[in-house]
């Protein structure tokens, strides 16, 4: 492929890669960054349901240091991924076959493992963003092995 390595060189010097590199370590240890209060979903904004109201609850539980960085730095995304899971999860279940769910730049893949989790296995995923600074050790979803690739892949 031709230019590919100015694309690559250029990449190693871009602002993503490096500069905010610090930032991002900081916030995924759960150092900087962190909101004055841990974001709770609205239910207001949610159709009320029970199931997707146990799936908000058990996510409540599990959010990493990252995860509650990104919901309390934009309004309402929590409930957007929220109601996205709970789609996924009853396309799931009337699937009647395991869905695999890829989940990309999602930090510790708080949602992805939530679902595989709630499933009960019905729902196996891949969060290609886990780094070792977003490892929960009170979360055992996060605590499996990482293939080579540094991804971390949840079965529930």
């Amino acid at each position: 492929m031709r230019g590919l390595d100015d694309f690559l060189a250029e990449c190693d010097q871009g602002p993503r890669i490096n500069e905010l590199a610090g930032f991002f370590a900081s916030t995924a240890a759960g150092k900087s960054g962190m909101p004055v209060r841990k974001p709770v979903a609205d239910a207001r904004l949610l159709p009320g349901d029970e199931l997707l109201r146990d799936l908000v609850d058990l996510h409540a539980n599990r959010q990493g240091f990252f995860d509650q960085h990104y919901h309390g730095s934009i309004p309402y995304r929590l409930e957007e991924e929220c109601r996205m899971a709970y789609a996924v999860l009853k396309y799931a279940r009337s699937r009647g076959a395991p869905l695999s769910l890829y989940s990309l730049g999602t930090a510790e893949g708080t949602m992805a493992r939530t679902l595989s989790e709630f499933s009960g296995g019905q729902i196996v995923s891949l969060s290609c963003s886990r780094i070792p600074r977003t490892t929960n050790p009170s979360w055992p979803m996060v605590n499996r092995p990482m293939p080579s690739s540094s991804s971390g892949r949840s079965t529930g």
